[in-house]
Formats: C-alpha cells, sequence, structure tokens
C-alpha cells in the first residue's frame, strides 16, 4: 500500500523530471525552448522554479483539503489537473467578469470526475402539483432570509449526488420556522434513506418534489437524530417514526417566470435545480454570475433570497458543497427573463409547513 503520506515525502528532486512529464501536455508562453529541428529542449532553469513553485502551491491545497493519493503517478496526474485548473482560474480572473473564480476543494478534479461524484445522474420532474401563479406584486426590492434566522448552517454534501435532499431539507426547514416554530437543522440522510419509494435513487441522484412527497407523508426528525453520512443506507424505520417538523403540500411555482418566484421567495426560500456542471460553479469563489451556463439541470439547491436594487440584480443560493465554497457556501446568479442562468428558473418549488398530528 502507497505511503499515506506521500505527498509529504514527495522531494523537490523530482521536479525537474515531472517538468519533462508535463511538457507537452502543460504550455507556458515563454518558458519552453525549441531546438531548430523542432526536438524540445530540456527545461530551463526558469521552468524548473515555475514548477517548484507550481509544487509549493499544490502542497498546500493538499494539506488544506485533506488530500492523500496513492502514488506518484497519481500525485503527478492531479498536479497536471490542479494547474490546468488554476490556469482556467487565471484567465477567467483577468478578464474582470461580474464573477470571480478560485481554487477549491475541487481543483484537482477533471470536469468529469466532478459530475460523477458530486451532480445527479438522474432527473424526473413530474410537476403534477399545484401550479401557482404568483403575482408580481408589491414585494420587497430586496431579500435574505439567512437575516431574519430562517436558514439553517451551509452542509457539506460530499461524494454522493445529494444535492436534492440538502436543498428540500433547507427549505422544509424554513417553511416550519416561518411558520412560527423553532429553527430545526433536519435530516438529510433521511431523505436520502427512506425516499426510494417516491422517486429518488438515494446517492445516484433525485428530485426536490420527489422528497417534498416524502416529507408530506412523514415528516422529518432531526439532523442529530439521523446524521448524514454520504452513502445509501437501510432506511432507519424506527428512529423517523418520531417526526419533529411536519408539510402539508408543495407548491410549484410557475416555470420560466421570474416574477413569480421573486414573490414566492419574498414569502419563504424556494428549492431549485440548475446546471452545475461548469465552472461557474465548480469553480465559483464570489460575484454574481451572469453568464456561461447551461440549463442541462443536475443539481439542486435553495434560493434564500434576491437583490432587485441594483443594474445588476441577483439570487442569493445556498448551496451543499461546503462553507470553503464560493461565498461562505453560497452563489449568486443573476435575475433574467425565461430559463434564467443556469436553469434557475425552470422547476421551483416550495413545502408548506403542516401541523402535528
Amino acid at each position: 500500500m502507497a505511503d499515506p503520506f506521500f505527498h509529504q515525502t514527495y522531494h523537490k528532486s523530482s521536479t525537474k523530471k515531472l517538468a519533462v512529464c508535463l511538457f507537452g501536455v502543460l504550455t507556458i508562453a515563454g518558458v519552453f525552448a525549441f531546438s531548430t529541428n523542432l526536438r524540445p529542449a530540456q527545461p530551463s532553469k526558469f521552468a524548473i522554479q515555475a514548477f517548484e513553485l507550481l509544487e509549493e502551491e499544490f502542497q498546500d491545497f493538499i494539506i488544506k483539503y485533506h488530500k492523500n493519493y496513492a502514488s506518484e503517478e497519481e500525485y503527478q496526474q492531479r498536479l497536471i489537473i490542479y494547474k490546468q485548473n488554476s490556469e482556467l482560474v487565471r484567465v477567467h480572473n483577468s478578464l474582470n467578469l461580474e464573477w470571480a473564480l478560485g481554487i477549491n476543494e475541487f481543483s484537482d478534479m477533471t470536469f468529469e470526475e466532478f459530475k460523477k461524484i458530486y451532480l445527479s445522474s438522474y432527473y424526473g420532474y413530474t410537476r403534477n402539483r399545484e401550479i401557482e401563479e404568483e403575482k408580481f406584486s408589491d414585494i420587497p426590492t430586496a431579500v435574505d432570509w439567512r437575516t431574519k434566522g430562517a436558514v439553517t448552517a451551509v452542509q457539506t454534501q460530499g461524494p454522493c449526488e445529494s444535492g436534492y435532499a440538502f436543498a428540500s431539507v433547507g427549505a422544509i426547514e424554513s417553511a416550519w420556522f416561518l411558520a412560527g416554530h423553532s429553527l430545526i437543522a433536519c435530516s438529510a440522510q433521511e431523505v436520502l434513506d427512506c425516499s426510494k419509494s417516491y422517486g429518488n435513487h438515494q446517492c445516484a441522484g433525485g428530485a426536490n418534489d420527489f422528497a417534498f412527497n416524502f416529507a408530506i407523508k412523514n415528516g422529518l426528525v432531526a439532523e442529530q437524530k439521523y446524521p448524514y453520512t454520504a452513502t445509501n443506507s437501510t432506511c432507519k424505520s424506527s428512529v423517523i417514526a418520531n417526526p419533529v417538523v411536519y408539510v402539508s403540500k408543495l407548491i410549484n411555482v410557475k416555470a420560466n417566470t421570474p416574477s413569480a418566484l421573486l414573490t414566492a421567495v419574498a414569502k419563504q426560500p424556494v428549492a431549485i435545480v440548475v446546471e452545475a456542471n461548469e465552472v461557474a460553479w465548480k469553480n465559483y469563489r464570489s460575484g454574481i454570475v451572469t453568464r456561461n451556463c447551461g440549463t442541462e439541470l443536475d443539481h439542486s439547491v435553495l434560493i434564500v433570497g434576491y437583490s432587485n436594487t441594483t443594474s445588476n440584480p441577483y439570487w442569493i443560493i445556498k448551496n451543499s458543497w461546503g462553507p470553503d465554497w464560493g461565498e461562505k457556501g453560497y452563489i449568486r446568479i443573476g435575475i433574467t427573463s425565461g430559463q434564467g442562468v443556469c436553469g434557475v428558473n425552470m422547476v421551483p418549488s416550495y413545502p408548506v409547513a403542516g401541523t402535528p398530528p
């Protein structure tokens, strides 16, 4: 078995070998020279220094995010990916767009790996419940439910396609609080383990509405009673028999209608689905994402507010990739017409708090 502390014992004497290995994969302008017969020269002193600096940055990344690699081969592979992602971040930020990218725990992963591990491979919405045409009336120009104490802490879903569980549970927590109860952190693992018969697929993905339907029938227990494990487990029937939060129904907000969504969010947080398999999400650091994002929905999140007071209005969205990602676990997305940036307007829904039996 490889030394689990391999990354800490990888000597700088290997840097020259790594520079040769990476040559032809990574291109740094002005770093490499070519001979007259077009055969690549040995990396220059400047190239070696550049890779040493890169490796130092990568070592810091490894320590910060508790990364372990099984072999020197994997180490070098991850370093190559890290370099590519770092360059992508640098180029994007040089454009001075409305949002900035940054290095985070996903920076040693390809987009294919990221999608496979964190985003939903299953998408199945049947919006056959009540469709509410929200009326865009006299709503506030800005709402942030976090400042009202209506939003629980940002969670970390880990290597499990469980965004739907966190988005739906987050919406239920807020609805319960706004109905006059205490704010209770509820169990996302309960939704993960126990809602398969409602259409969800545990760590292989699911749908907000399916999770709401489960909660309408069963309620939810507290997170401390049924902790999150980021794994597929058997439903703990004896634990979920005593719920502390109840749901009476779900409301589907009119699709592709930002005025309806604004009116809904003015009342309470709303669960949505977005396309997150984009650099705007994977490497998001701060600012307002306004473009470069599609509508192939693959990840559920929670709108907890909005600002309509500036020339660049935005949604405030709670994610489930931990507080180190983005703006302390949140992302701001521009408010636009139609399907919306990243598909924000496409399938919004929210729960209505119920009453204990």
